[in-house]
Protein backbone atom coordinates (compact mmCIF):
# COMPACT_ATOMS: atom_id res chain seq x y z
CA UNK A 1 0.00 0.00 0.00
CA UNK A 2 0.86 3.77 -0.78
CA UNK A 3 0.56 5.72 2.85
CA UNK A 4 0.93 8.80 4.05
CA UNK A 5 1.30 9.88 7.80
CA UNK A 6 2.07 13.96 8.51
CA UNK A 7 3.52 14.90 11.66
CA UNK A 8 1.43 16.43 14.38
CA UNK A 9 4.02 19.58 14.12
CA UNK A 10 6.16 20.10 10.86
CA UNK A 11 3.60 19.04 8.15
CA UNK A 12 5.12 21.43 5.59
CA UNK A 13 8.27 19.14 5.83
CA UNK A 14 6.41 16.33 3.73
CA UNK A 15 4.21 18.95 1.24
CA UNK A 16 7.97 20.98 1.04
CA UNK A 17 9.79 18.88 -0.39
CA UNK A 18 11.74 18.55 -3.10
CA UNK A 19 11.28 16.35 -6.45
CA UNK A 20 13.69 15.38 -9.22
CA UNK A 21 12.06 14.54 -12.43
CA UNK A 22 13.04 13.42 -15.49
CA UNK A 23 13.05 16.85 -17.02
CA UNK A 24 13.28 19.37 -13.74
CA UNK A 25 12.59 19.69 -10.55
CA UNK A 26 9.11 20.22 -8.28
CA UNK A 27 7.74 20.22 -5.09
CA UNK A 28 5.34 17.61 -3.72
CA UNK A 29 2.65 20.31 -2.58
CA UNK A 30 3.79 23.90 -3.16
CA UNK A 31 3.21 26.71 -1.17
CA UNK A 32 0.39 28.22 -1.49
CA UNK A 33 -1.34 25.77 -3.55
CA UNK A 34 -5.23 26.76 -4.12
CA UNK A 35 -7.76 24.50 -3.47
CA UNK A 36 -11.17 25.26 -3.71
CA UNK A 37 -14.79 23.76 -3.10
CA UNK A 38 -17.22 22.74 -6.36
CA UNK A 39 -20.59 22.77 -5.55
CA UNK A 40 -19.84 21.03 -2.15
CA UNK A 41 -18.17 21.38 1.03
CA UNK A 42 -17.07 17.33 0.44
CA UNK A 43 -16.22 17.87 -3.42
CA UNK A 44 -12.26 19.71 -3.41
CA UNK A 45 -10.38 20.58 -6.34
CA UNK A 46 -7.20 22.16 -7.34
CA UNK A 47 -4.52 22.29 -10.10
CA UNK A 48 -0.91 22.13 -10.17
CA UNK A 49 1.29 24.22 -12.95
CA UNK A 50 3.85 21.85 -13.65
CA UNK A 51 2.08 19.88 -15.51
CA UNK A 52 4.35 19.98 -18.91
CA UNK A 53 7.02 17.78 -16.48
CA UNK A 54 4.79 15.37 -15.42
CA UNK A 55 3.55 14.95 -18.81
CA UNK A 56 6.53 14.81 -20.89
CA UNK A 57 7.98 11.98 -18.28
CA UNK A 58 4.84 10.02 -18.05
CA UNK A 59 2.42 10.31 -21.44
CA UNK A 60 4.28 8.15 -24.02
CA UNK A 61 5.12 5.70 -21.67
CA UNK A 62 1.29 5.28 -20.33
CA UNK A 63 0.07 5.17 -24.25
CA UNK A 64 2.34 2.80 -25.23
CA UNK A 65 1.72 0.23 -22.38
CA UNK A 66 -1.64 0.74 -23.30
CA UNK A 67 -1.66 0.01 -26.61
CA UNK A 68 0.36 -3.49 -25.99
CA UNK A 69 -2.85 -4.05 -23.55
CA UNK A 70 -6.28 -5.49 -24.99
CA UNK A 71 -8.54 -3.49 -24.85
CA UNK A 72 -11.46 -2.93 -21.96
CA UNK A 73 -15.22 -3.22 -22.72
CA UNK A 74 -16.41 0.17 -24.16
CA UNK A 75 -18.31 1.39 -21.05
CA UNK A 76 -15.49 0.37 -18.29
CA UNK A 77 -13.66 3.58 -18.46
CA UNK A 78 -11.12 2.95 -20.81
CA UNK A 79 -7.87 0.64 -20.40
CA UNK A 80 -6.56 0.39 -16.97
CA UNK A 81 -2.80 0.85 -16.57
CA UNK A 82 -0.98 -0.70 -13.52
CA UNK A 83 2.53 -1.96 -14.97
CA UNK A 84 5.03 -1.20 -12.20
CA UNK A 85 7.66 0.60 -13.93
CA UNK A 86 5.16 3.44 -14.86
CA UNK A 87 4.29 3.40 -11.49
CA UNK A 88 8.16 3.50 -10.33
CA UNK A 89 8.83 6.32 -12.11
CA UNK A 90 9.30 9.55 -9.81
CA UNK A 91 5.98 11.74 -11.62
CA UNK A 92 4.01 8.92 -10.71
CA UNK A 93 4.98 8.63 -7.38
CA UNK A 94 4.67 12.48 -6.87
CA UNK A 95 0.71 12.43 -8.28
CA UNK A 96 0.16 9.26 -5.63
CA UNK A 97 1.91 11.60 -3.15
CA UNK A 98 -0.74 14.15 -4.14
CA UNK A 99 -3.32 12.34 -4.31
CA UNK A 100 -2.93 11.46 -0.46
CA UNK A 101 -2.37 14.91 0.38
CA UNK A 102 -5.47 16.54 -1.04
CA UNK A 103 -7.26 13.62 0.31
CA UNK A 104 -5.74 14.41 3.92
CA UNK A 105 -6.28 18.36 3.24
CA UNK A 106 -10.06 17.70 2.19
CA UNK A 107 -11.23 15.62 5.34
CA UNK A 108 -8.77 16.86 8.10
CA UNK A 109 -7.39 13.67 8.69
CA UNK A 110 -3.30 13.04 9.78
CA UNK A 111 -2.51 9.79 7.25
CA UNK A 112 -4.25 8.10 4.77
CA UNK A 113 -3.58 4.88 2.16
CA UNK A 114 -4.37 4.17 -1.26
CA UNK A 115 -6.74 0.74 -1.36
CA UNK A 116 -6.35 1.18 -5.25
CA UNK A 117 -5.23 3.10 -8.10
CA UNK A 118 -4.94 2.74 -11.88
CA UNK A 119 -4.32 4.66 -14.77
CA UNK A 120 -7.39 5.28 -17.50
CA UNK A 121 -6.30 5.60 -21.32
CA UNK A 122 -9.59 6.62 -23.02
CA UNK A 123 -9.98 6.51 -27.10
CA UNK A 124 -12.39 7.16 -29.24
CA UNK A 125 -16.07 6.27 -28.02
CA UNK A 126 -15.31 4.99 -24.79
CA UNK A 127 -17.40 6.20 -21.34
CA UNK A 128 -17.42 5.22 -17.76
CA UNK A 129 -21.18 3.85 -16.91
CA UNK A 130 -22.54 5.32 -13.74
CA UNK A 131 -21.39 3.91 -10.35
CA UNK A 132 -19.07 4.31 -7.20
CA UNK A 133 -16.33 2.97 -5.14
CA UNK A 134 -17.19 0.50 -2.30
CA UNK A 135 -13.83 -0.53 -1.03
CA UNK A 136 -12.44 3.05 0.29
CA UNK A 137 -13.50 6.58 1.84
CA UNK A 138 -12.32 9.11 -0.80
CA UNK A 139 -11.84 8.76 -4.53
CA UNK A 140 -9.16 11.16 -6.46
CA UNK A 141 -8.89 11.81 -9.86
CA UNK A 142 -6.00 13.42 -11.78
CA UNK A 143 -6.14 14.69 -15.63
CA UNK A 144 -2.55 14.15 -17.18
CA UNK A 145 -4.03 14.40 -20.91
CA UNK A 146 -7.39 15.11 -21.56
CA UNK A 147 -7.39 14.61 -25.42
CA UNK A 148 -9.64 16.54 -27.68
CA UNK A 149 -12.35 18.88 -27.11
CA UNK A 150 -15.23 18.72 -29.25
CA UNK A 151 -17.16 21.78 -30.29
CA UNK A 152 -20.06 20.44 -30.73
CA UNK A 153 -20.32 18.21 -27.59
CA UNK A 154 -18.81 20.11 -24.37
CA UNK A 155 -19.04 17.15 -22.16
CA UNK A 156 -17.20 14.75 -24.47
CA UNK A 157 -15.09 12.58 -22.29
CA UNK A 158 -15.95 14.93 -19.00
CA UNK A 159 -16.28 13.21 -15.87
CA UNK A 160 -20.03 14.12 -13.91
CA UNK A 161 -21.25 13.58 -10.76
CA UNK A 162 -24.95 13.32 -9.84
CA UNK A 163 -25.79 12.00 -6.47
CA UNK A 164 -29.18 12.48 -4.03
CA UNK A 165 -26.62 13.61 -1.04
CA UNK A 166 -24.99 16.81 -3.55
CA UNK A 167 -27.71 19.50 -3.16
CA UNK A 168 -26.73 21.25 -5.99
CA UNK A 169 -28.04 18.39 -8.18
CA UNK A 170 -31.10 18.38 -6.55
CA UNK A 171 -32.44 21.59 -8.06
CA UNK A 172 -36.47 20.93 -8.56
CA UNK A 173 -36.47 18.35 -5.13
CA UNK A 174 -34.38 17.41 -2.02
CA UNK A 175 -33.33 14.05 -2.40
CA UNK A 176 -34.18 13.82 -5.97
CA UNK A 177 -31.17 14.80 -8.08
CA UNK A 178 -31.92 16.16 -11.69
CA UNK A 179 -28.48 17.65 -12.89
CA UNK A 180 -25.16 16.94 -12.15
CA UNK A 181 -21.59 18.28 -11.35
CA UNK A 182 -19.02 18.61 -14.19
CA UNK A 183 -15.63 19.62 -12.94
CA UNK A 184 -13.89 21.64 -15.43
CA UNK A 185 -10.81 19.74 -15.48
CA UNK A 186 -8.02 20.32 -17.48
CA UNK A 187 -4.55 18.78 -17.31
CA UNK A 188 -2.92 19.45 -14.23
CA UNK A 189 -6.49 19.39 -12.03
CA UNK A 190 -6.71 17.23 -9.79
CA UNK A 191 -10.06 16.74 -7.67
CA UNK A 192 -11.27 14.67 -4.54
CA UNK A 193 -15.02 13.18 -3.94
CA UNK A 194 -16.42 10.98 -1.81
CA UNK A 195 -16.08 7.49 -3.06
CA UNK A 196 -19.61 6.40 -2.51
CA UNK A 197 -20.98 9.86 -4.62
CA UNK A 198 -22.22 8.47 -7.91
CA UNK A 199 -20.39 9.34 -10.78
CA UNK A 200 -19.50 9.02 -14.57
CA UNK A 201 -17.35 9.86 -17.46
CA UNK A 202 -19.05 10.77 -20.53
CA UNK A 203 -18.58 8.68 -23.78
CA UNK A 204 -15.08 10.46 -25.40
CA UNK A 205 -15.13 11.80 -28.97
CA UNK A 206 -11.63 12.86 -29.69
CA UNK A 207 -8.76 10.88 -31.51
CA UNK A 208 -5.65 11.81 -29.15
CA UNK A 209 -5.74 9.25 -26.01
CA UNK A 210 -7.40 10.44 -22.90
CA UNK A 211 -5.07 9.87 -19.73
CA UNK A 212 -6.16 10.29 -15.86
CA UNK A 213 -5.01 8.72 -12.76
CA UNK A 214 -7.70 7.10 -10.47
CA UNK A 215 -6.84 6.92 -7.06
CA UNK A 216 -9.02 5.12 -4.01
CA UNK A 217 -7.84 6.02 -0.68
CA UNK A 218 -9.28 5.26 2.81
CA UNK A 219 -7.95 6.99 5.98
CA UNK A 220 -5.45 6.10 8.25
CA UNK A 221 -2.77 3.45 7.84
CA UNK A 222 -3.07 0.59 5.13
CA UNK A 223 -4.63 -2.68 6.90
CA UNK A 224 -1.47 -5.86 6.96
CA UNK A 225 -3.68 -8.19 4.76
CA UNK A 226 -4.70 -5.00 2.68
CA UNK A 227 -3.43 -5.77 -1.16
CA UNK A 228 -3.40 -4.56 -4.54
CA UNK A 229 -3.79 -6.30 -7.92
CA UNK A 230 -0.98 -4.06 -9.92
CA UNK A 231 0.47 -4.45 -13.55
CA UNK A 232 -2.27 -6.69 -14.99
CA UNK A 233 -3.23 -8.79 -12.16
CA UNK A 234 0.26 -9.12 -10.57
CA UNK A 235 0.16 -8.34 -7.01
CA UNK A 236 2.25 -5.35 -5.65
CA UNK A 237 2.20 -3.40 -2.32
CA UNK A 238 2.80 0.18 -2.09
CA UNK A 239 5.08 1.43 0.84
CA UNK A 240 6.09 5.12 1.67
CA UNK A 241 8.51 6.03 4.65
CA UNK A 242 7.53 8.79 6.93
CA UNK A 243 10.63 10.38 6.33
CA UNK A 244 9.19 13.10 3.44
CA UNK A 245 10.57 11.02 1.07
CA UNK A 246 8.80 9.63 -1.69
CA UNK A 247 7.38 6.56 -1.80
CA UNK A 248 8.82 2.91 -3.27
CA UNK A 249 7.04 -0.04 -4.54
CA UNK A 250 7.44 -3.95 -3.71
CA UNK A 251 6.16 -7.38 -4.58
CA UNK A 252 3.46 -8.89 -2.25
CA UNK A 253 2.66 -12.41 -2.72
CA UNK A 254 -0.49 -12.37 -0.49
CA UNK A 255 -2.52 -10.29 -3.26
CA UNK A 256 -5.44 -11.07 -4.16
CA UNK A 257 -7.19 -10.21 -7.16
CA UNK A 258 -9.70 -7.43 -6.89
CA UNK A 259 -12.71 -6.70 -9.14
CA UNK A 260 -12.52 -5.03 -12.51
CA UNK A 261 -12.63 -0.87 -11.62
CA UNK A 262 -14.60 1.73 -13.98
CA UNK A 263 -13.52 5.10 -13.42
Amino acid sequence: MLELELPLEGAETVSEASVTLEHGVTTVWPRNQPTHEMADPRIIATRFSDTQLIQRELTAGITAQAARQPRNRIALGGTKVRELAIWNLPASKLICQRALLLFCRARGDLSAHIVDCWMNVMYHGEYSKPHCHYDAEGAVVYALEFGDPDPGDPSTGRLELIDSRIPACNSARPDHPTRGLLPDMIPGSMLYFPASFLHFVHPYQGQRPRITFAFNISPGKAPEDRTAVMAQGRPGDFVVSHDGSVPTFKQDQRAKELPAKEN
